[in-house]
């Protein structure tokens, strides 16, 4: 990548005058504006920054991704930040706006001055000159947004940007947006979900692979072959509140209780066996069902006590519950267990160490997790996010 790319750069070279105050207010605050890149690394803008910054010998500064642009709209972008930025007289106004106009002479004189920041009086004086002078065509009719023809207009979409503090993911970040692609649709979806991330850059290729998988699921792998006596579960319930939904669906692909019923989980399990199945306060009736669609009979509940406090709609919920059911005849191998443990909340989803470790001292193997976020040792492990081995 070449962080000095030109190619955007619309406007003059800095005097040595301005260029030497920019380097010196780089020195006293550091980078103040994040240079902006596109998704393949040409800058759109801060091609001086980035250049005071290597006489510097400064390495690392904040930027902005912008994501999504037609090569048209990367120059209208350009043009407006340095509209907006720069002190310039009238007449270097007039050459970015008459830049604009040869660009695109079918956009109209309001979108153009929304475009670039100016009034839409100031681009139609300098159409009518354009026009005059046979620089650009005098049109009659343009395609609107909406695809019907009226005067001078055009559809204008908005940048997907994505702010990166510093350089380290940078890299990746253009690779998962360039696998995204920059089209409308899911690709579109995709690279916007992944500018709405509020983690740590690191984590936005495994948020990625969920986007993709939600996008284009994957066949369910088989429930591993065997009989097992012990069976967890962790299913993905799918919320009625439209809120509360999104925000599970961010993480995870769910499912409706329908779905999770008819898994086919009876035939794997000895006749006797243990179930432990997780759900929310909110899920308690749909777990019955679910426990009862696979062969099992509730008998009692354990509490995960959280210290932090979480959302709610009537109380903060800082708890949630497994049931414990048991199919056919077949007792705890200890039985002086509380029904209660307590941990901190560690990644959405996962569930604490204390827990296995009470599955494994009160029932008997084989074990077998469903719906799985990672394997451990000594179970069977099935879950989009671990296969079905």
């Amino acid at each position: 990548m070449n962080l000095t790319s030109e190619k955007y750069q619309v406007m003059p070279e800095l005097t040595a005058e301005e260029f030497a105050q920019l380097k010196a207010d780089i020195v006293q605050r550091g980078v103040q504006v994040p240079v902006e890149y596109d998704e393949d690394g040409n800058i759109l803008d801060g091609y001086h920054r980035v250049r005071a910054c290597r006489e510097l010998r400064i390495t690392d500064w904040p930027r902005v991704i912008r994501a999504g642009l037609s090569e048209e709209e990367k120059w209208t972008h350009a043009r407006k930040l340095n509209l907006a930025r720069r002190h310039l007289n009238r007449e270097k106004k007039q050459d970015l706006i008459r830049a604009q106009l040869k660009a695109t002479p079918a956009m109209s004189d309001r979108q153009i001055a929304e475009g670039l920041g100016v009034s839409d009086k100031t681009v139609g004086a300098q159409r009518k000159e354009m026009e005059r002078t046979a620089e650009i065509p005098q049109l009659k009719k343009t395609i609107g947004a909406d695809g019907k023809e009226r005067p001078r207009q055009v559809e204008r979409r908005q940048p997907v940007s994505i702010f990166l503090p510093t350089s380290r993911h940078e890299e990746e970040t253009r690779e998962l947006i360039r696998a995204a692609g920059s089209g409308s649709g899911p690709a579109r979806k995709a690279i916007e979900s992944l500018a709405r991330l509020d983690a740590t850059p690191r984590t936005a290729k495994s948020e990625f692979i969920k986007i993709q998988e939600r996008q284009n699921p994957r066949p369910a792998p088989a429930i591993p072959a065997g009989c097992y006596r012990t069976l967890v579960a962790d299913p993905p319930w799918r919320y009625q509140d439209s809120n509360t939904r999104a925000a599970a669906e961010k993480h995870y692909g769910t499912m409706s209780t329908e779905e999770i019923c008819g898994l086919p989980v009876k035939e794997k399990v000895n006749e006797n066996a243990h179930l432990y199945l997780w759900t929310t306060n909110s899920h308690l009736p749909e777990a019955l069902q679910v426990a009862r669609a696979w062969g099992f009979t509730y008998k009692t509940m354990l509490t995960w006590v959280k210290p932090q406090m979480g959302l709610g709609h009537y109380f903060r919920g800082s708890t949630e519950h497994v049931l414990f059911c048991v199919r056919g005849n077949l007792s705890t191998k200890d039985n002086a267990t509380r029904n209660w443990f307590e941990s901190p909340r560690a990644e959405h989803s996962q569930k604490p160490e204390v827990f296995y470790q009470l599955v494994e001292k009160c029932s008997p193997g084989p074990y077998l997790e469903l719906f799985a976020r990672r394997k451990r040792p000594g179970w069977q492990a099935w879950g989009n996010e671990v296969g079905g081995e």
